[in-house]
């Protein structure tokens, strides 16, 4: 199970920004009888079933990469944990409808974000762990490495 859910009051997509701020309380319809409402550590699937399976499933994929691109955005979350549940191109195609540019970098909540390899990625990061993340580490192990050792 993941984290709590940082981002309420989220603010929608800036156009100017390329940045899309999603979170607690968005609600996302996309006019095929199903709305997706962020709830504080998950994804509310709301609406008529679809008549197959495959598309319960795919439904389900979605609201599950939902979750962990808003994690991602929220720096609580590897990018390829969305890729867990929901395509790349599911994603892709999410941003898109949302009106953001993804042809160059572009900002979901915390996380300044670009394509590569047709791949949502964390824009410069080479170590795949968050950056604020990865900089408390550091921070950390510097804090140690400074430490006398009569102390550690």
């Amino acid at each position: 199970m993941m984290d709590m859910i940082k981002t309420h009051n989220a603010t929608g997509y800036d156009p100017a920004a390329n940045r899309l701020s999603i979170g607690v309380g968005d609600e996302f319809d996309f006019g095929n009888g199903l709305k997706f409402l962020v709830k504080e550590d998950h994804i509310q699937v709301e609406g008529e079933e679809y008549d197959t399976h495959e598309r319960n499933v795919q439904a389900e994929k979605f609201s599950w990469g939902l979750s962990a691109l808003i994690h991602f955005g929220d720096q609580q979350a590897f990018s390829d944990l969305m890729y867990a549940y929901a395509t790349p191109e599911m994603m892709l195609e999410f941003l898109k409808q949302m009106g953001v540019d993804v042809s160059r970098q572009f900002m979901i909540n915390d996380t300044v974000c670009e394509i590569v390899d047709g791949k949502i990625r964390e824009a410069g990061n080479k170590v795949g762990v968050p950056n604020s993340i990865h900089q408390k580490a550091v921070e950390k192990y510097e804090k140690y490495l400074y430490t006398p050792l009569h102390e550690r």
